[in-house]
Order: C-alpha cells, then sequence, then structure tokens
C-alpha cells in the first residue's frame, strides 16, 4: 500500500534547500512519496541528490504559483513506465555491460570469448549514438542560455569521435582471424576512459538539461512522443537506416 509521507516546507530556509531534501530522500522506500513546496526553481538541487542516490528517485513539478515550486518525489521501483532520461540510461547501462565483458575477456587474454560482446556493444551503441547524437537534440527545444546551449553542442561533437574509436577496435574482430590480445587491449583501455568521461558530463550537462525542459508545462506531452519513438530505436525497429 502507498504511504504518503506529507508536505515539506523549504521555503523558510532556501539556502539549506539542498541538505534538506537530500536527508527527506535518502531514506525513501519503494511504496513512498512525498512532495517538497520550494521558493525557487529546485531542478539543480533535485538532479544534485538524484546523482547522489544513483538515481533511486523520480520527481515531477506538479505545479508553479506565487506560492512557489510544487514537486512530487517517488521511488523509482514504483514507477511503472520509464522516464524519457531513465530510458537512455538503461540502455547505457546495457550497452556498458557488453563493453565491459568484451575487454574483460580480451584482458584476460580469451578473445574468442569477446565477438558476441563485441556485436551487442556494436548494434546497441550505434542505436544509443543514433537516439542522443542525433534523434533528441534536434526534437528537444534548446534552452535559451548560450552558454548551455554550447555546452551541448560541446557534448554533440563528442558522438562521432567516440564512434570512431569503437569502429577501429570493431574492425579488428571483422577478420577471419582473430586478433591477438595484445592488439585490442590498448584500445580498449582507452576508449573505456573516454566512454567514462563521457558519461559524467552528459550526467552533469545534458541530461538536467533535457529532463528540466522535458518537465516544463509548454512541452507537455512532449516525452510521452520521444519515449515511444526511443524504445522503438532501441528495440531495433529502425535499425534499417541505423546500423551499418
Amino acid at each position: 500500500m502507498a504511504e504518503f509521507l506529507g508536505r515539506h516546507d523549504l521555503r523558510k530556509e532556501p539556502a539549506k534547500a539542498q541538505s534538506s531534501i537530500y536527508y527527506l530522500l535518502e531514506d525513501l522506500s519503494p511504496g513512498q512519496s512525498l512532495e517538497l513546496l520550494t521558493r525557487e526553481d529546485p531542478t539543480i538541487s533535485l538532479e544534485s541528490t538524484a546523482l547522489q542516490l544513483r538515481h533511486r528517485m523520480l520527481w515531477e513539478i506538479v505545479s508553479v504559483s506565487e506560492e512557489g515550486w510544487l514537486i512530487r518525489v517517488r521511488h523509482r521501483d514504483d514507477v511503472e513506465s520509464l522516464s524519457l532520461i531513465d530510458t537512455l540510461r538503461q540502455a547505457q547501462e546495457s550497452n556498458d555491460r557488453a563493453f565491459a565483458n568484451a575487454m574483460h575477456a580480451c584482458n584476460a587474454g580469451n578473445v574468442a570469448l569477446a565477438p558476441p560482446f563485441v556485436r551487442e556493444y556494436g548494434v546497441g551503441y550505434r542505436r544509443f549514438h543514433y537516439l542522443e547524437s542525433k534523434f533528441l537534440p534536434d526534437a528537444i527545444p534548446l534552452p535559451g542560455d548560450p552558454r548551455i546551449r554550447a555546452a551541448l553542442a560541446a557534448l554533440r561533437a563528442e558522438y562521432p569521435k567516440l564512434l570512431e574509436e569503437w569502429i577501429a577496435i570493431e574492425a579488428s574482430f571483422d577478420e577471419d582471424v582473430l586478433p591477438e590480445a595484445w592488439e585490442v587491449t590498448p584500445f580498449f583501455a582507452l576508449l573505456s576512459g573516454s566512454l567514462a568521461k563521457h558519461e559524467a558530463r552528459k550526467e552533469n550537462q545534458l541530461y538536467p538539461v533535457w529532463d528540466s525542459l522535458l518537465k516544463r508545462p509548454e512541452n507537455a506531452g512532449l516525452e510521452d512522443q520521444l519515449l515511444v519513438r526511443c524504445k522503438a530505436v532501441l528495440a531495433g525497429e529502425e535499425d534499417a537506416h541505423i546500423l551499418p
């Protein structure tokens, strides 16, 4: 049975809002929800808290009025349909596992075990690459702040470079004879580092901006439309124009 933990008014001490939000949400369990009332837009504080709590909580703006911002927060396990950002994170985690399995097989000298994971990552990453570097940046309205626009543009420019690095590794497994471990492990290590930095920048710069924009009243309904398309792409329904 759902348990509502009440509405918490954080307007009196806005300077302490960040820490207050964290302590209110750190023990939020499945089946529980609560509301927050803040004086200013709490997006940055909530995204920071979500990152600290490994995205165990999901939040939505209920209303914005003269009284302030009313936010509803729930545990991630209680939300049946994933948000767009959660769907992207889930796909990224799946890709990361395939990449790690391929890299670990090569690091252990068991190159013969790597090809299935190489193929899995190659397909999954290309679908993911299409969504985050082509479809979604064109479909989600850009923010007005030129600094944020510049940061998003710089991040978008990283995708082709990452794909190029992956294609170089992938090509080694397209030959009739598998590569030696020493031929590919350095490139796996380099790309692993690049991906880790890229994903950290996405968590700090890209996802919070997209999530905030999609939650705005003027974009009502847009997230649902994009989510349908994203799930179709990730399921392979558009592979004909995505995969080589």
